[in-house]
């Protein structure tokens, strides 16, 4: 029989060290630990990664820098300046699933990212059917951007940023937006930052 000073050691252990060894589990292998029904649908970016002060021209021509994700949930993606079939699938899922979010639209705004400025006649077409739409200038070569910062960029997929512009998940290009409406209406819920 364990005696009670020894039992009150292992207790003690087990409350300094447990929450050390749980964070470890979710970090190094992700969704599969957290509570059923609260898992993600997109791919968490564990540890969330927070980029470093970036200054990007607008299509507008001012200067956009870090402080474009203050305060707002953000989608991002990524495209050269033709905006395919996939930059134009990607536009049409963030509009939709932030138009689903009834009064709460106005905490979510969407980001392009282009990496050239080749096609930029032909992409007028495209940004009247998405009002709003922020649109960017970035590429590997610029030293001061986006591009450069990202672990793993998925060009052809969604990213969310969180207001305090943290890149936390990613959605891949055929992502569900039926899956993308039900993590931003969880985001937005339980938000306490935006």
């Amino acid at each position: 029989m364990i005696n009670k000073s020894r039992l009150s050691l292992v207790l003690l252990v087990a409350v300094f060290f447990g929450p050390f060894i749980v964070a470890w589990a979710v970090v190094n292998h992700g969704q599969q630990y957290l509570p059923l029904g609260q898992a993600a649908q997109g791919e968490l970016i564990l540890p969330s990664l927070s980029l470093a002060p970036f200054t990007l021209d607008s299509l507008t021509e001012e200067s956009l820098d870090e402080r474009v994700f203050s305060g707002r949930w953000t989608y991002v993606t990524v495209s050269g300046s033709s905006c395919g079939a996939d930059c134009q699938q990607n536009l049409y899922k963030m509009r939709q699933v932030r138009l689903t979010q009834g009064k709460n639209i106005v905490r979510v705004q969407r980001l392009l990212i282009l990496t050239d400025r080749d096609h930029l006649a032909d992409f007028q077409r495209v940004l009247s059917e998405h009002e709003g739409l922020k649109v960017v200038f970035d590429d590997e070569l610029n030293k001061e951007g986006i591009m450069t910062q990202l672990l793993k960029p998925h060009h052809d997929g969604i990213y969310v940023v969180d207001p305090l512009g943290n890149w936390f998940l990613q959605y891949p290009k055929d992502a569900d937006p039926s899956g993308m409406r039900k993590d931003l209406t969880k985001l937005l819920l339980n938000s306490q930052i935006g």
